[in-house]
């Protein structure tokens, strides 16, 4: 039966069933089959989602899209223009700074992608950069938004698996750190065919004018980790801090946010947030199919035959969840997995903050992965690039990605090192 539920799903979902939707149908599948209540079909989807953590989730979803109602985008570009523009490559470097700056707001992917994405490339294209070089540096460096904090995809591990959120949030520092230079790096290389390498004179005032305008952006993961650190809050209650102040920001921005376009995002968030809790919850119950049927002990059993060195473990994992990213939706990937796999962690000796942040890391890069990365199709619609053309233009980004990801599984201590000085962990 553990056979046909994973094919199950799979097939649903290359059929285009949404992936609550294909774990919903396999699992009542499952329960009818092997005559188990339907009742506890409702009782775990419902403990799937009873957590106080989660409410973390529509907060932060929230501060994005107000901090993007308040022209945070565009002030985030022009701080990341005035810092290294100068660098040859400039508007590049500056894509790569504005994302990593953005994600300490978003806490997401496709949020950096659909914010700033547009108004990145509409600029590198109009500075006489061609659209493949433009998309390739967008897309790559919206796979910042869950490592750097807040991050929505760690916040659904760290519910998941029972790891503090605040030490994993403090894990993706140093991690996001070493992407953001990579991709610079990168930018340097490409650059150099460019016909478009103007760079933008460094000026001292011009980044003091530019970071006292995004300086109400930037203080929003302060907030987040700091309140965190010091016990003023939890990781919950930081979102709602967050959003506050995030609406605070909006309502005083130059342009206003009027009612109207308050509850818009309001509606949009809550839209968003019950996709997310829906897919979670259809995700605990097939987990706990799985679990019914012996699963994690299996997993486990497998893979103690297939090796006993941690380190390849975590790449036997690590190549799992690359090919799984391919194909379906992170959330439902980290909900699904992570009860089946976290006994085998531990049985390891695998840190959780290590992995975790591992874990964020791929499915990051999991989003600008054809066939059906989420952050692709986000700027192949704004920037009318094919899906084709897109899957050539990223493939030395993803590379470039994969090589960060490789460092960080060889060298915990770029995980677990600050969270460790700070105390969180």
């Amino acid at each position: 039966m553990l056979f046909f539920m994973i094919v199950g799903v799979i097939t649903l979902m290359l059929m285009d069933v949404p992936v609550a939707f294909a774990l919903a149908v396999v699992s009542i599948v499952f329960f009818v089959v092997e005559e188990v209540p339907l009742a506890s079909f409702v009782q775990m989807a419902a403990k799937g989602v009873d957590s106080y953590t989660l409410l973390a989730l529509p907060f932060f979803i929230l501060t994005g899209k107000l901090m993007n109602a308040s022209g945070a985008t565009d002030r985030i570009m022009e701080l990341g223009k005035a810092l290294v523009g100068w660098m040859y490559g400039g508007l590049g470097h500056a894509n790569v700074m504005a994302s990593f700056l953005f994600a300490g707001v978003s806490g997401s992917a496709v949020a950096d992608a659909g914010g700033l994405g547009a108004v990145e490339v509409k600029a590198m294209e109009k500075a006489g950069y061609s659209r493949r070089f433009a998309v390739g540096v967008t897309a790559a460096s919206a796979t910042v938004g869950p490592i750097i904090p807040p991050s929505i995809i760690m916040i659904v591990y760290g519910i998941a698996s029972g790891t503090s959120i605040g030490a994993l949030f403090l894990g993706g520092v140093v991690p996001g750190i070493l992407m953001a230079v990579a991709m610079m790096a990168m930018v340097s290389v490409l650059a150099r065919r460019e016909k478009a390498v103007e760079r933008i004179p460094f000026n001292m005032a011009n980044v003091r004018t530019a970071a006292w305008l995004a300086i109400p952006a930037l203080i929003t993961p302060f907030i987040i980790v700091l309140g965190i650190l010091s016990g003023v809050f939890t990781a919950t209650e930081s979102g709602a801090v967050a959003a506050f102040y995030a609406l605070v920001v909006a309502l005083v921005a130059k342009q206003g946010l009027g009612l109207r376009q308050a509850w818009q995002l309001v509606v949009e968030t809550v839209v968003e947030s019950a996709g997310i809790l829906l897919i979670m919850a259809m995700a605990a119950v097939f987990s706990w199919s799985l679990a019914y049927q012996q699963a994690p002990q299996a997993a486990a059993s497998l893979l103690t035959e297939l090796t006993s060195n941690p380190m390849t473990l975590l790449f036997l994992l690590g190549l799992l969840y690359i090919v799984l990213g391919c194909f379906i939706e992170a959330i439902a990937i980290v909900t699904m997995t992570i009860p089946v796999v976290m006994p085998v962690l531990v049985s390891f000796g695998i840190d959780p903050v290590h992995f975790g942040v591992i874990l964020a890391l791929i499915m990051s890069v999991g989003t600008i992965t054809p066939p059906l990365g989420i952050v692709m199709f986000t700027l192949c619609r704004v920037t009318r690039v094919s899906v084709p053309a897109f899957a050539s233009l990223i493939l030395p980004w993803l590379l470039l990605l994969l090589g960060v990801i490789g460092i960080v599984m060889l060298f915990p201590e770029l995980v677990l090192y600050v969270p460790r000085l700070a105390g969180a962990y």
